[in-house]
């Protein structure tokens, strides 16, 4: 029964090359973007066999991908180090961005869509204004590379989590480091703000999940080690409970105290993102070489009892792509805990979502901030709705799915003119480059040959004026005798 919980929605070839990145659109809950090997970016609907769209533009490996809000633009960074936004609407490149020194690993777009984050394996993370099409922002610290990032949800304060085991929370106003956790005893993997309580989860390759207050910043619980690494973390819509993937389950926890509420066996491997649209159901993606394949939770029928007995650790098992991030050291060190470390009474002091929204006087993101003073979840909504209300709903939502579809299919023939326009221009431009080329060469073997041709003639006159020389020198001496 367990396992039933669990189910594969959808399977399929991705990418030419290996996937290195996917991520799952949070508007809707049904669109996916995948970046590979192939330095291709693909965007998908679940359920749909083909692939809406493909992005080309990138000279190298595609390894971190995101959808804005509206899902609308698609950035992808590559190994590289540069970043790419496509429009989704026109199907086609907009912005390039370049700065990094070393591969993109992860990618955020700040709640008002008019900046983006880029974390990276040179350790720095780099805030971009896409009007200005530049770099307002690097933060270093890290020791090592960006694996994760997130915005806050009223954009002031952004999240980075390294290989170096660390989590550090910057403030953009300021444009400093407020605070840094170092607790974890293994690379950050992922983490998630709570949608509407200042706290803050991570998950890591040591195989926990830790959960921090942001008034007070101390850590407020942690989980218990689970079998593998923590590989991606997300918080189920109302915010009651915290969902950990691994590579052959997932948990469900809550945090005051800490207590792992229900666990369901999976056959994920290497789950790269998920994502709960509603409080229904939780979909994940997962990579295998080329492929994706993209599973769905029954969230309704997992146990949210806390009185239920936490699950004991579990002994480590390394996971089947794992390099040795298991860090043997650091979780024996977690196995010596006898219970879960939790940090008081935080909820009493947690303030709702609106909290987030005090501006700053000095913010140089004021004028963002002004056009959205509130973000506000009305949770209720989803408990009262009146089911003629749903299946209107249902009809609206089907309707807004089959126009998408019909505007994504006018983007992919639009897409597929300006790529044929677009390789013409390529190759005129190629013929053009090779023929500047060959005039250039031609010019300088011009230019070798004038200087050639100089020197032996100077060398021809020089020999000239000797012999002329000899020769005025004997007649003179002949004239003498």
């Amino acid at each position: 029964m367990a396992a039933d919980r669990s189910r594969k929605l959808q399977d399929f070839v991705a990418h030419s090359g290996n996937v290195n990145c996917v991520e799952i659109g949070r508007r809707s809950g049904r669109m996916l973007v995948t970046g590979g090997d192939d330095k291709k970016v693909n965007v998908w609907a679940l359920g749909k066999p083909g692939v809406i769209v493909s992005l080309a533009g990138h000279n190298s490996e595609v390894e971190a991908v995101q959808f804005d809000g509206a899902e609308e633009v698609v950035v992808a960074g590559s190994a590289s180090g540069s970043l790419r936004l496509w429009d989704l609407e026109q199907a086609k490149m907009v912005r390039t961005l370049q700065g990094h020194k070393s591969n993109i690993r992860c990618l955020a777009f700040h709640p008002y869509g008019e900046f983006v984050a880029s974390g990276s394996a040179d350790t720095n993370l780099k805030v971009w204004d896409l009007k200005r099409k530049t770099c307002i922002q690097t933060y270093k610290g890290h020791k090592d590379g960006v694996n994760c990032m997130r915005f806050s949800p009223d954009g002031r304060w952004v999240v980075s989590g390294s290989d170096d085991s660390t989590v550090k929370l910057w403030d953009l106003t300021a444009g400093k480091l407020i605070h840094e956790f170092d607790q974890h005893g293994g690379p950050v993997t992922s983490l998630e703000f709570h949608p509407n309580e200042f706290l803050l989860a991570t998950g890591s390759a040591d195989r926990t999940v830790r959960f921090w207050d942001l008034e007070c910043f101390k850590e407020v619980s942690v989980s218990a080690p689970e079998a593998q690494r923590v590989r991606s973390i997300a918080f189920h819509p109302d915010g009651v409970s915290l969902y950990s993937g691994a590579q052959d389950s997932m948990r469900c926890h809550v945090w005051e105290p800490w207590t792992c509420v229900d666990s369901v066996p999976t056959r994920w491997g290497r789950v790269a993102d998920m994502h709960a649209p509603d409080a229904t159901k939780l979909v994940a993606a997962c990579l295998h070489q080329a492929s994706v394949s993209v599973w769905s939770v029954d969230l309704e029928r997992l146990n949210t009892n806390r009185d239920s007995a936490p699950i004991e650790r579990a002994p480590y098992e390394p996971d089947s792509d794992d390099p040795g991030h298991g860090l043997p050291a650091a979780v024996a060190q977690l196995a010596k805990q006898t219970r879960p470390v939790t940090g008081g009474n935080v909820g009493a002091t947690r303030g709702p979502l609106s909290t987030y929204n005090v501006p700053h006087e000095d913010s140089k993101y004021e004028d963002v901030f002004a056009r959205k003073s509130k973000i506000d979840r009305d949770i209720s909504r989803t408990m009262t709705v009146e089911p003629s209300a749903a299946l209107e709903a249902q009809r609206r939502k089907e309707q807004e799915e089959a126009a998408e579809q019909e505007r994504m299919a006018e983007a992919r023939r639009r897409r597929e003119r300006e790529r044929e326009l677009l390789q013409q221009q390529e190759e005129q431009r190629m013929r053009q480059q090779e023929k500047e080329q060959r005039e250039q060469k031609e010019q300088r073997e011009q230019r070798e040959r004038r200087k050639r041709d100089e020197a032996e003639a100077a060398v021809a006159a020089a020999a000239k004026a000797e012999a002329a020389a000899a020769a005025a020198a004997s007649a003179a001496a002949a004239a003498a005798a």
